[in-house]
């Protein structure tokens, strides 16, 4: 990989460019204009993004492991297989982007906007995601073990084939959500969620849960 120097960078007109494969570790990125740039298979370990507008922007295979996104804009970015370890997602807004596939291990996405994004097939293994909007999100197929998911919105969301095994969902709104496959195997507080008519009687017949 191409290594830049350590310039501050916080001046320059990123906004489009190619920069795929760039070791960009540990550089300060804050608030800087990155809408669709190309920062496939880039190293941006430890990079500050506080505040940038990432937004459309295409980060496949990246590194951000310890990169600061608190308060970044990365709506329908394109973050397929991005190796997200000790990222900070504070504040993040993270609406309509492409996780599909992608290792989320235990990862913090409490009170993140994630709607209408695709998580299918997505690792998201002990990931606290409560009270995150993940309403239209796509999660068919995504591994949702021991999740958080208290007072999460997952309204309209797409569960089919999804295993939440042990998953935490007190206070989390299921209504008219696509629930046709999941694994509900020992799931936490389900019986306290928001579920429409529906999906409870689903629920209830395949899962044997009791709802008032």
């Amino acid at each position: 990989n191409r290594k830049l120097s350590k310039v501050d960078l916080r001046i320059a007109y990123l906004s489009g460019t190619n920069l795929s494969g760039v070791d960009l570790s540990e550089l300060d990125l804050s608030g800087v204009d990155l809408r669709k740039i190309n920062l496939s298979g880039a190293n941006l370990s430890k990079v500050n993004l506080t505040g940038a507008n990432l937004s459309g922007a295409v980060l496949r295979e990246a590194n951000l492991t310890e990169a600061n996104l608190s308060r970044a804009n990365l709506t329908g970015a394109d973050l397929r297989k991005a190796i997200f370890d000790k990222t900070n997602f504070d504040k993040t807004i993270l609406n309509n982007v492409n996780l599909k596939e992608t290792d989320l291990t235990k990862v913090d996405l409490n009170n993140i906007d994630l709607s209408d994004s695709d998580l299918s097939k997505t690792k998201l293994y002990g990931v606290n995601l409560s009270f995150a909007n993940l309403t239209h999100a796509d999660l068919s197929g995504a591994n949702l073990t021991e999740a958080d998911l208290s007072n999460a919105n997952l309204s309209e969301a797409y569960l089919s084939e999804a295993y939440l095994s042990e998953a935490y969902l007190r206070g989390a709104d299921l209504s008219e959500a696509n629930l046709s496959g999941a694994n509900f195997k020992d799931v936490k507080g389900i019986e306290e969620a928001i579920i429409d008519e529906e999906n409870k009687k689903y629920l209830q017949e395949k899962w044997g849960f009791k709802f008032d």
